[in-house]
This record gives structure tokens, sequence and C-alpha cells, in this order.
């Protein structure tokens, strides 16, 4: 629930973020700053149309959303409108960090479905190498829980240009298009 006011309403796109987000993904920013202190602790990005359904014509900059009836949000940012064939979609992004705070389960676990990663690769990287290396991660950091469990725990890149039509990756954020 995001209270802000009189108003409370149930939001179903609420995702957090690292603060390098926008470093990776391409949202324009319609106000704010794209910078690291856009993903700070207790700040929030929202879209045009959570900035309209909650401030009408007001500036949402600088004012404070309350979420789970727990924890203020000041809106650092607002984003344009996110296209239809965009692997994911959200209404507020929030700070990793804020997810971690309430608890560490979020840090230390290598096992959630709930939790994506994103890289980078610089102009020119050897993607076969580099896929290669995947299982070791795992390996690395869980293997003997994994063992114990029977469970098996794989990593693999799929380009991002690739997920909205062609991903075969369970539990994808977004349902794929067409």
């Amino acid at each position: 629930l995001v209270k802000y006011g009189d108003e409370t309403i149930k939001e179903r796109n609420i995702l957090y973020a690292q603060s390098s987000f926008f470093n990776l993904f391409s949202f324009p920013l319609v106000m704010g700053k794209a910078d690291s202190t856009l993903l700070d602790l207790n700040h929030a990005v929202i879209t045009e149309e959570t900035a309209r359904k909650y401030f009408g014509d007001e500036n949402p900059m600088g004012k404070v959303i309350t979420i789970e009836g727990a924890t203020d949000y000041e809106i650092a940012g607002v984003v344009k409108s996110i296209p239809q064939n965009s692997h994911f979609k959200f209404d507020i992004l929030l700070s990793y960090d804020n997810l971690i705070q309430r608890s560490r389960y979020w840090d230390d676990s290598w096992v959630s479905e709930r939790v994506y990663s994103y890289i980078l690769l610089a102009p020119g990287a050897d993607v076969d190498a580099l896929e290669a290396k995947l299982p070791q991660i795992p390996e690395a950091f869980i293997g003997e829980n994994m063992k114990r469990a029977f469970f098996l725990l794989e990593y693999k890149l799929v380009k991002l240009t690739d997920i909205h039509l062609h991903s075969s990756v369970s539990r994808e954020l977004e349902v794929n298009g067409s």
C-alpha cells in the first residue's frame, strides 16, 4: 500500500534496484538528476503516470510517499512512460538498500527467484569465455549447500534485446511479448 496525503493505493509494480540502475537502463528522466543519489536510501523514482495519479499537476519532486505504512520515501525522480515492449515495467522504483535494511535475507540469499542480475559487457568482451565461467559462481559460494540439498543453480547470459520476445527463462519479470 502506498499513501500520499489521504490517498492510499495498492500498487503492484514496485521494484527495487541498485544505484547503478540508470547506468544500465535507458529510462529517460523527466525530472531529477541522473546520478548515484537518485536511488539513495529512502528515495523513490516514479513514472509520469504514477506522478499524475498521486500528485495531479503538482511537482512531485521532494514530496514524500509512505509504503506499507512503515517507510517514507522522497520522490527523487520521474521517468517517462515505459514502453510496452520493455523487458520490465515499474510504477515505483526504490533503492535495493531499503530492501536489505528490512531483511538481510535479500543480501545473503543465492537462491531467490525474485532477484535479477544484469551486467554490462565491455565492447569486444568474450561472451563465450564469460559464459564458461558462470557455473563456478554458485559452486564457489554455495556449492556444499547445493549438494546437500540436491539443488542446482545455474546462471546463463541472455541479451537484453532478446528477453522481451525470445527469453525462455522461468519466472521472468514480465510475460514475454510477441
